[in-house]
């Protein structure tokens, strides 16, 4: 049959394309040629790029304790940038010698106006921060600023030279690879000209450090001259009085004593060696190395919004061409390779939506037993989802594990529309024996609004998503537009490939497919349920409400948090050795720890570091040792397991202050790694650090929470030089000099720099060893006097002994104590409980107060948020259906299946052993919206058939039968489609399978519900319908209503 000659009335509409089949081949071969080609160019990543308004400053004032930059370097700095509008949130960290200040932004500040702004206020200050205080680095925080790469350079050669090598053959070179943002090099030794003074003979010639401070600087330097002109030539003048070496150095005068110059050499012992260590790093691999040994570790972070992937394979590759310049007794080794973990996610992800969508095509497959129909659902999952990538582009979207996630749920929906479609279509050729073109355009048409409503109300649900207010919400916004854009082009596919197609493929069957198999059997007991239902419809509306109800304590009773945590193979150990400990010290201790964990066989390699890695303050009792584990596939034990055992390891070490925390995914989260971060604030910092005790105690002695810890300084012993002004003064001292003195003799300084070819070095000047270890000693070093003369340090000074903190934490702008735990087979929201509990029990006033940060704060701001959402979003359904079926109350009765799935989704994921979190709000939000699509072709349905005169008991019936099949397929599709991730087991998996849980338990469990909710709400709302015309209106009944049988014939 001819059908380009059907009337032109009939080729337009809805039904086009059936009419068309080229212009539908080529709009789709369209979209799906660019969709391809939009693939191929994305880059890979692990989150999606986002950009937060928290900006850091952070301040260097070398040999200060942390007491005196918090009076002289926080305080001011806090003081200033208090002033700056839209602060959520100033944090402040005073450590020895480093000052970081964190701000955080309410979100809606733009981040380069809040970095401005923060500069602006810092450069208002700079003038009364103390001598020798560095520079302040402000910089915007950036949630790509982790390491992307750790490569561990080590050899048999003394650790000077191999940190020159490092430097000059690796470290410079791997800088200039495109999208890379810095390389930090650790625990080497950094080449310097090292001025090591003689207590002695300093004494002797009463020569003030001071004033050798100053003639280094006098004499070594470089200086513009001017310039000299000649007629038509101008040459620039120079000088030049730099030291080129140790030799030059020791040979400079520096003073006269009764006729005679003194060189530094004379009071001095001159080096070429390096700057005195704070840091140290060793590496041990399996196999590779007995003991660990000391190497540098070069440390990769990579540039804001550039591919990671594609950075660390840059950079992978130019180390492979640069170890050929190597030495050969040189090795390298890379760590915490985070490409391996995103790649391995993705990979994951795509095969669970590959399985998915086998499996939904699947269920196509059962339900009608017609391959052609099968195939033709099945292709609306690659052409929708390959067209979606066109739209990830164009929004400048990666392809990260949110996008990802987004394709993964669509695989069960996209295909909904095409089912829904294709079923009425076969219904057609099967219940009224017309040819698959007829059945396509009838079948069509008839489905078409149903059809629309149903994706328009599911796009409805993602929007939300993607506008979703708080951390969050920066998260899952491309979640939520790559979902919603996917269920747009299944609608696309649905009106121009799926009709065609139909018309086309489908051949009439000698047996129908409804009565045949088991299919027959679930209809009839649905037929049979729904039956009793309408007769016993407040039994049905009781059972209901008796559900809805359940949802406030199922809630209550599940565990919270804000997201799982994963197996990325990969976690750190850190120690805090006692007060005072020494960098060797720190370093035997952590070598104690390392060979009781090197014993476990799932550990591959570690890297021991001592020193402050994060802030880089110059304190030594602090360490830590990242851990790699061999590949997941190849061990029995999990990540958490492992991590389980150390703590018991550490527990043989009670003079350590030790955590075992995961692997820093999210770059500038400070305390991310602890899910319990609280902080307690007061006016009085002794009753701060008592009622921390008390909160640390009973989480203890509370099981699962695994590493407690606080801000509780440990102290440092301290000597207290203190200025005695009325002496001082008599004898013209003045407390800078005396400062400065005690500071280049015991603290050292880098008084100034030589060069070596484009390489410059510090000059540093100090007491040498010997002559610094009894404070009295140094106190008999002279000081220069305004009076002409030096007198003694001990002279206008007094000593204290005392102890200090190690470091002082401010929240906004006060001292506070922050208390941070990791959990262990307790939930986040149950762990808050008892920490909010035992600060209760003990708090003194309304002065303390317990504040929740981290991941608690963004839990509770989530689930608000997602409240909220879920209101937005259900009259935002309501708006759309009632402008769809031109009607106030279908949209009510569509809607009342929406509370039903709560519980259900909420006893899935306990049923399951999940905590309700992130992800498992987003699947119970998600089911939400996907449920209703059975009331609309249900509601659809029963209007139509009404229409064409049935009674509503006779429409109700037959309505809920016809459409009972495509509710099925539509589900189990979504099921299975969910099945791969709900029961993934693969890297990145345990985050994302709360998600897919909820939705196929809610999906499975609230299914007969809301089946026999929607025709029951169907008929209340009709009954009420009429008593308002009658009995307000005073209209009569359009329709005279039959009711229910009261015997068994209808």
């Amino acid at each position: 049959m001819n059908h380009s000659n059907a009337p032109s009335r009939e080729r337009g509409g809805v039904a086009l394309f059936v009419y068309r089949p080229v212009l539908a081949t080529m709009i789709v071969a369209f979209l799906v040629t660019l969709g391809w080609v939009s693939f191929r160019g994305l880059p890979v990543d692990l989150f999606p790029n986002i950009e937060v308004p928290v900006v850091t400053v952070t301040t260097a004032l070398p040999g200060a304790s942390p007491e005196e930059v918090e009076s002289t370097v926080t305080k001011p700095l806090e003081e200033a940038i208090n002033t700056a509008s839209g602060i959520d949130e100033l944090r402040s960290f005073s450590q020895e010698g480093l000052s970081t200040i964190v701000v955080s932004f309410v979100l809606e500040k733009d981040a380069d106006e809040a970095v401005q702004d923060v500069r602006d206020k810092v450069n208002s200050v700079l003038s009364q921060l103390p001598t020798g205080t560095k520079p302040p680095v402000i910089s915007k925080l950036d949630f790509d600023a982790v390491p992307v790469l750790y490569i561990v350079v080590s050899s048999r050669r003394d650790l000077r030279e191999t940190t020159e090598i490092a430097r000059k053959l690796l470290k410079e070179p791997l800088e200039t690879v495109p999208g890379v943002g810095s390389v930090v090099l650790f625990g080497g030794r950094e080449r310097a000209l090292q001025v090591d003074l003689i207590a002695e003979r300093l004494r002797a010639l009463d020569l003030p450090v001071v004033a050798v401070w100053n003639a280094i600087q006098a004499q070594n330097l470089e200086y513009p001259g001017g310039r000299l002109t000649a007629g038509d030539r101008e040459t620039g003048v120079r000088l030049q009085a730099r030291v080129r070496n140790a030799e030059d150095l020791a040979n400079l005068v520096i003073a006269e004593r009764n006729g005679a110059i003194v060189r530094l050499k004379d009071v001095a012992v001159v080096r070429d060696g390096f700057k005195e260590p704070r840091q140290l790093s060793r590496l041990w691999v399996r196999g590779r190395v007995d003991t660990p040994e000391e190497s540098v570790t070069l440390i990769v972070f990579k540039q804001a919004r550039t591919n990671t992937v594609r950075v660390i394979e840059a950079v992978k590759a130019r180390l492979e061409e640069l170890r050929k310049a190597l030495p050969p007794d040189v090795q390298t080794h890379i760590l915490g390779d985070q490409s391996r973990f995103i790649r391995a996610s993705i990979r994951e992800l795509q095969l669970h939506l590959a399985l998915g969508a086998i499996l939904a095509s699947l269920v196509v497959f059962v339900f009608l037993r017609n391959w052609q129909a099968t195939l033709i659902s099945a292709l609306a999952i690659p052409t929708s989802l390959i067209a979606t990538f066109i739209f990830i582009r164009a929004a400048g979207y990666s392809l990260n594990t949110m996008t990802l996630l987004g394709l993964t749920v669509a695989v069960g929906i996209v295909i909904d529309d095409a089912i829904v479609v294709i079923e009425n279509v076969f219904r057609h050729m099967e219940e009224y024996g017309v040819s698959a073109f007829q059945a396509a355009v009838q079948g069509f048409r008839e489905i078409a609004l149903a059809v629309t409503a149903t994706t328009f109300s599911l796009v409805i649900i993602f929007l939300p998503i993607a506008f979703l207010k708080g951390r969050a919400g920066l998260f899952l916004r491309q979640f939520g537009w790559t979902s919603a854009v996917a269920v747009l082009f299944s609608l696309l596919v649905a009106y121009v490939l799926t009709p065609m197609l139909s018309s086309r493929l489908l051949r009439p069957q000698k047996v129908r497919s409804k009565t045949t198999g088991f299919y027959r059997w679930i209809e009839a007991g649905y037929v049979g349920v729904l039956r009793w239902a309408l007769r016993h419809r407040w039994a049905v509306v009781l059972i209901a409400v008796l559900c809805v109800l359940s949802t406030g304590p199922i809630v209550r009773f599940m565990g919270k948090e804000f997201i799982a945590s994963d197996d990325t193979g990969e976690f750190t150990v850190s120690i805090e050795a006692p007060s005072g400990s020494s960098l060797e010290a720190t370093d035997r201790l952590l070598l104690s720890v390392f060979e009781r964990v090197r014993a476990i066989p799932e550990v591959q390699a570690m890297v021991l570091r001592v020193g402050d890695i994060t802030t880089g303050s110059e304190a030594v009792h602090q360490g830590n040792v990242y851990v790699q584990l061999v590949d997941y596939r190849q061990r029995k034990r999990s990540q958490f397991d492992v991590m389980r055992e150390i703590r018991q390891i550490l527990r043989e070490f009670p003079e350590l202050r030790a955590q075992v925390t995961e692997a820093a995914l999210i770059g500038g989260a400070g305390g991310w790694q602890f899910p319990v971060n609280v902080v307690l604030t007061g006016p009085d910092l002794d009753v701060l650090e008592s009622l921390a005790r008390h909160v640390m105690s009973r989480m203890r002695a509370t099981p699962g929470f695994a590493s407690v810890d606080s801000s509780i300084p440990n102290r440092l012993p301290e000597f207290q030089v203190r200025v005695l002004y009325d002496r001082a003064q008599t004898l013209g001292v003045r407390a800078q000099d005396v400062a400065l003195s005690l500071r280049l003799l015991l603290g050292g300084d880098e008084v100034s720099s030589f060069r070596e070819g484009v390489d410059r070095y510090g000059i540093w000047l100090r007491l040498r060893p010997e002559d610094r270890r009894r404070l009295d000693d140094v106190l008999t070093l002279p000081v220069p006097s305004l009076r002409g003369t030096n007198v003694e340090l001990r002279n206008v000074a007094h000593v204290d002994f005392g102890v200090a903190p190690a470091a002082i934490q401010h929240w906004n702008r006060s001292r506070v104590v922050n208390v941070l735990a990791t959990l262990d087979g307790l939930d986040l929201g149950r762990a808050l409980d008892v920490v909010r509990q035992a600060f209760a029990e003990v708090r003194p006033s309304a002065a303390y107060e317990l504040h929740v940060l981290g991941r608690g704060k963004i839990m509770a701001e989530t689930f608000a948020n997602f409240l909220t959402a879920f209101g937005l979003a259900f009259v935002f359904m309501y708006i759309i259906l009632a402008a769809q079926f031109e009607h106030f109350l279908h949209p009510v009765t569509i809607l009342l299946s929406i509370p039903l799935t709560l519980p259900f989704a909420l006893l899935s994921l306990w049923l399951w052993g999940e905590n309700l979190g992130l992800y498992g709000l987003m699947g119970t939000f998600l089911l939400a919206g996907v449920v209703k699509k059975n009331g609309i072709l249900q509601v659809d349905y029963t209007n139509r058939l009404r229409a064409q005169g049935l009674s509503r008991w006779d429409a109700l019936i037959e309505a809920n039968r016809t459409r009972l099949r495509p509710i099925l397929m539509t589900t189990f599709t979504l099921v299975m489609g969910m099945v791969p991730i709900a029961l993934g087991r693969g890297v990145g998996a345990a985050s994302r399978a709360s998600l897919a849980k909820a939705i196929v338990g809610g999906q499975l469990l609230s299914l007969l519900i809301t089946l026999l909710i929607v025709p029951v709400g169907y008929s209340l709302f009709d009954d009420l319908t009429g008593w308002v015309r009658r009995r307000v209106l005073r209209v009569a009944p359009a329709e005279a209503v039959t009711p229910a049988p009261s015997g068994g014939a209808e």
